[in-house]
C-alpha cells in the first residue's frame, strides 16, 4: 500500500508511487509526479502544478476526511 497521499487542486486524493516497488511511482521526471488513479485503474501522471500537498498516510487503511480544525476525535 501506498505510504502518501497526493491532494490535488481538484480535489482529488490519489496514491503516491515509488518505482523501486514495482506498482509505485517515483520522482524521475521533476516535472511530472506518478500517482496510482483508482477511478482510471491505471498509474497516471500529475504535474508537480497541480499538487496542492502530500500528506504521509497513518496506515493501510483508508484515512478518515480531514474536517481542518486541527483535531481528531468526534465533535
Amino acid at each position: 500500500m501506498a505510504k502518501y497521499l497526493v491532494r490535488l487542486m481538484d480535489g482529488s486524493n490519489l496514491p503516491l508511487l515509488d518505482e523501486s516497488k514495482g506498482d509505485i511511482i517515483g520522482m524521475k521526471d521533476p516535472r511530472m509526479l506518478f500517482v496510482r488513479s483508482v477511478s482510471q485503474k491505471k498509474n497516471v501522471r500529475v504535474p508537480w502544478t497541480s499538487v496542492l500537498k502530500i500528506e504521509e498516510m497513518l496506515d493501510d487503511a483508508k484515512a478518515p476526511a480531514d474536517s481542518g480544525d486541527g483535531e481528531s476525535g468526534p465533535a
